[in-house]
Parts: structure tokens; C-alpha cells; sequence
């Protein structure tokens, strides 16, 4: 099975890691001077671990928790599920598993605590479909007022996004005979 077809059946993001592609597992804090990084120089330290495709019928899981204990008391649940251990170190291990097996591919991504994909319910799928249908209608009442070029018009050029753009037009000037008049009606 293929990490792209493992991530679609368990509904889990994928991201590239270094160009190869992942199941990212959970952050962890970078600045917990409790338990520092098990191995400082590891460009993904930040990461409780991930998942890869490891050959074409298994999965591997890379486990790089902060805290020592975690990482035995895992292991121990790992190989009772039938993970079988490829490196065991001091904090940090990986193994591979069966993406065939549900109960070890769930226990895979519970372990490394992997984001699931977000679904749009029902309701949102319908309203989205009804925003598009009343975004391409032709009934004008609905549209938003498009404001015509010549409204943004100054004296001082025309009002852009970016500051102010000149104006071909040149500045109005009324007269004084054009400002008493507008004053009389």
C-alpha cells in the first residue's frame, strides 16, 4: 500500500519532509528545558514523530518523544500489537507495521498523535453550493454596487489599492458664479 493511499483510507494529512512524503505526527514544544531535544541536530526535533512509507507492503513510524520513559512503555505496546522494532534507542525508536492491519495502522497514528483531515459536513457543503449559485445569478439586487472609476475621482488624482495614482483629468475648478448659484437653490 502507498503512504497517499494509507493517508486517503485513514483520512490523515501528508506533507512533504526533506522531499519525501510524511504522516506528520503531533508538534512538541521546542523549549522544554525539562526534556531537551533527544537529538538536537535532527531537523524535525519539533515533531513527536511520523509516519513513511518505509517498502511496498509495510509502514514505518519514526518515535521521537522528550520524555525517556515514554518511549519504553511505547515499544512494549508497539511489539503487543506486532510492530516489529527496527531501532531502539535511549528516548528515541522506529519500527514498521502492516497497513493492511487496522489495529496497527490506528495504533501508528494514535501514537505519533497525526492531525486528521478536516470534512465538511452536510450543511456546509449545501451552503457553499448556495453561495455559488447566488454568486452566478444574474439578479442584481444581490450583486455587491460596483463603484464606477469616476466616483473615486479627486482633486488630487484617483484613490487606488497602492496610495494615490495621477489623474489624466485635471483638477475642477468652480467659479464663483457656479458656487452662488448651487447656494441659491
Amino acid at each position: 500500500m502507498k503512504l497517499i493511499e494509507f493517508a486517503e483510507k485513514y483520512n490523515v494529512k501528508v506533507k512533504k519532509l526533506e522531499g519525501e512524503s510524511v504522516i506528520p505526527g503531533r508538534k512538541v514544544k521546542r523549549n522544554n528545558g525539562l526534556y531537551p531535544a533527544a537529538n538536537p541536530r535532527y531537523p524535525v526535533d519539533c515533531l513527536l514523530g511520523h509516519i513513511f512509507e518505509y517498502s511496498s507492503s509495510r509502514m514505518g513510524l519514526v518515535f521521537m518523544p522528550r520524555r525517556p520513559k515514554l518511549w519504553t512503555v511505547l515499544r512494549k505496546r508497539m511489539l503487543a500489537a506486532g510492530f516489529e522494532i527496527r531501532q531502539n534507542g535511549d528516548w528515541e525508536g522506529s519500527a514498521t507495521f502492516d497497513p493492511a492491519d487496522s489495529a496497527q495502522a490506528r495504533l501508528a497514528i494514535e501514537l505519533i498523535g497525526a492531525r486528521k483531515k478536516r470534512q465538511a459536513s452536510e450543511a456546509q457543503l449545501k451552503n457553499l453550493a448556495r453561495l455559488r449559485t447566488v454568486n452566478t445569478s444574474s439578479n442584481s439586487s444581490i450583486k455587491p454596487p460596483l463603484t464606477p472609476v469616476e466616483s473615486l475621482e479627486t482633486s488630487r488624482g484617483l484613490e487606488g489599492v497602492g496610495g494615490m495614482v495621477e489623474s489624466p483629468k485635471p483638477p475642477i475648478e468652480l467659479g464663483i458664479a457656479a458656487l452662488e448659484s448651487s447656494a441659491i437653490s
